[in-house]
């Protein structure tokens, strides 16, 4: 068994045989019923919220508020050697990084954010809010 072929059948990215899943039970010496999934289907968890800064806008908000914002964002482009970007999407790690930064709440950091109007209009969810150009 290929452990990439068995992580799709489990994420459902792939349809697998009857003949293949009898096996697999074989294999893993278990009744097949117990490798199918109960009379509900697990709901998936809520999407995250995409949160997206507009580097431009960063640059507009005074230093001594934004600039360990700054410093973070420099490092990010560096590691992912793109400088070139007009955005920068945070990742749920990141805000955490960043609310750490701040001693700030999830909540908090993002509604500083918005008030800073750095949220890019792509931003998604609760983040961008009502936020215009």
């Amino acid at each position: 068994w290929k452990v990439a072929a068995l992580g799709s059948y489990e994420r459902g990215d792939r349809m697998i045989s009857i003949g293949r899943l009898a096996a697999l039970a074989d294999f893993y010496g278990v009744p097949i019923h117990t490798l199918l999934p109960g009379g509900q289907a697990e709901s998936l968890p809520p999407q995250a919220a995409r949160v997206v800064l507009n580097l431009p806008a960063l640059a507009h908000v005074p230093a001594a508020d934004a600039g360990p914002l700054r410093r973070w964002v420099a490092q990010i482009q560096r590691e992912r050697d793109d400088y070139a970007g007009r955005v920068l999407s945070i990742r749920e790690g990141d805000l955490r990084t960043l609310t750490t930064l701040y001693t700030l709440s999830r909540d908090q950091l993002l509604d500083m954010l918005q008030q800073w109007k750095v949220l890019d209009p792509t931003s998604t969810s609760d983040t961008a809010g009502t936020q215009g150009p």
